[in-house]
């Protein structure tokens, strides 16, 4: 009885602490206008109120842009259930954001298929406050400006992109300006925060395949997601650029797979970008291409700031591009520090650090360049590296810190599926890297990069690189901790279950 009063007593904390709408307002028919339409709802809906829809419709098809003049929830069943497109050939903003200071939206729910359109699906005018997409694909959008699934202009608050997809959207590049092949947030008065959505055949005439970010006043986040496939064809940054951040950039549990930058000397085949801070952590970048530098991210212009690299994969390819590129700074600009830890960079060449005027260190990683050098700078001081393997040889761009293997073959296995959120490079049975970093190691991650389930440290002995592994002998193969677990006890359960049966068929005689 007690647990019951207690559960109760919890409940209603939980009501009374449940966020309210002024009211629901019912979608009944799949017309364009008219009584029980979407666009009769958003006429005649107050600030805070939410639209809902009735099972019945599933798809509607617009003949002139939806005006959200009130901040509003739009509540779709799911991506799913309900499409909202225009008419052929419809060349105007499937849902335009009426800018109102204060006023927050939220789109949920739906997908929006503009096959035909020059105008971005989704349009947030001047002033508009904090705007939200959660479970939304943007699909097959085409616009002239930029941004064809979502662009934006001086924002006062903050965007949340979640649960989302944004896949074969077109920026033709036709005006000055046209950046972005999903997005382009131009001036952003808060945060952006990209969680758990997928960037997937995004193009961009200009930079930015996927999307163009600049001008945000607060933070970038990016976690638990996927940038494949992507393309700018003629700009830098084949799935993301960043201009004009004013806080800190972070990029944790994501993958950039398989884009491109554009023609000529084009830097970022996945990233380009300025950041007053950025961090990368449990992610991989595999597999994009540009015919400049960084192929997986490029920093230039203005001052990099301080930059955290832990527990990732690089994995790319090409003739003698750098996987990694920093830009120099400035002459009597604050110098950045970058620190590269646990992590494994395959490329035709591995770092590159233009001007290092500040502190650059590389530790407990793996470099392997294919056809080039694997740490290199342009001037300035030499790169700190400690505990490491490097396929290239010591010279005068390294400043050794001591137990470092030089011109050795980590012995990778490759890119696969070893658990996890994303892909990594497993060590070979006789790989180097096993048991081969800092034995007094402080402060390193709980795991490795990928994540829970997945101890940083196995044998007493950290590993070098991104993943940790044991060797087995006998076999020759490597395993990871989790699996041999997860098979005894799904051998002890199967034993269970066979003790089960024989009870309950002996109970069944008697």
């Amino acid at each position: 009885m007690a647990f019951i009063a207690v559960a109760a007593a919890v409940a209603a904390s939980v009501v009374v602490a449940a966020p309210a709408h002024a009211a629901d307002i019912t979608v009944t028919s799949s017309a364009d206008a008219g009584a029980g339409s979407l666009r009769a709802a958003l006429a005649g809906a107050a600030s805070g109120d939410r639209i809902v829809f009735d099972p019945s419709v599933t798809s509607i098809v617009l003949e002139s842009a939806l005006a959200v003049t009130v901040g509003v929830h739009i509540d779709g069943p799911g991506a799913g259930l309900l499409t909202i497109s225009r008419v052929a050939a419809g060349n105007f903003n499937e849902i335009q954001l009426v800018g109102a200071a204060g006023e927050d939206y939220v789109l949920e729910g739906v997908t929006l298929d503009g096959t035909g359109s020059q105008a971005p699906a989704i349009y947030a005018d001047l002033n508009t406050d904090d705007v939200t997409l959660r479970d939304v694909v943007v699909s097959n959008q085409t616009s002239i400006i930029g941004g064809a699934a979502l662009y934006t202009f001086q924002t006062d608050g903050n965007f949340l992109f979640e649960d989302c997809v944004f896949e074969g959207n077109v920026n033709v590049g036709l005006l000055a300006g046209a950046e972005g092949g999903a997005l382009k947030l131009d001036g952003v008065g808060g945060d952006v925060t990209i969680r758990n959505s997928a960037f997937v055949g995004n193009t961009s005439g200009a930079s930015a395949g996927a999307a163009w970010i600049g001008g945000v006043a607060g933070d970038l986040v990016i976690e638990d997601s996927t940038f494949r496939g992507n393309v700018a064809t003629e700009g830098p940054g084949g799935a993301l650029r960043v201009e004009s951040l004013g806080g800190a950039a972070s990029i944790t549990r994501s993958s950039f797979l398989d884009n491109e930058a554009g023609t000529d000397f084009t830097f970022g085949g996945a990233v380009f970008g300025q950041f007053p801070e950025l961090t990368v952590q449990s992610s991989t970048f595999a597999g994009n291409s540009l015919p400049g530098g960084g192929i997986g991210i490029s920093i230039g212009g203005g001052v990099p700031g301080p930059a955290l690299i832990q527990n990732s994969t690089f994995d790319e390819t090409g003739d003698d591009e750098f996987a990694l590129y920093f830009s120099g700074v400035d002459s009597g600009q604050v110098p950045p520090t970058l620190d590269i830890l646990n992590s494994t960079i395959v490329g035709p060449a591995g770092l590159y650090v233009e001007t290092n005027e500040g502190d650059v260190t590389v530790e407990n990683t793996i470099i392997q360049a294919t056809n080039g050098r694997a740490v290199a700078t342009d001037t300035g001081a030499a790169i700190h590296v400690s505990w490491s393997i490097l396929s290239g040889l010591l010279d005068s761009d390294i400043a050794d810190d001591g137990n470092n293997r030089f011109s050795t073959d980590a012995l990778l296995g490759a890119l696969a599926d070893n658990g996890g959120p994303t892909l990594t490079r497993l060590p070979n049975a006789t790989s180097p890297a096993i048991n081969g970093g800092d034995p007094a190691v402080v402060g390193a991650p709980e795991f490795d990069q990928r994540g829970d389930g997945f101890p940083r440290i196995l044998q007493g002995r950290l590993d070098v690189g991104a993943v940790e592994t044991a060797a087995l002998a006998s076999t020759g193969a490597t395993w990871s901790w989790p699996l041999p677990v997860a098979g005894g006890l799904l051998l002890l359960a199967g034993i269970g279950a066979v003790a089960l049966v024989r009870r309950t068929r002996r109970a069944r005689a008697i």
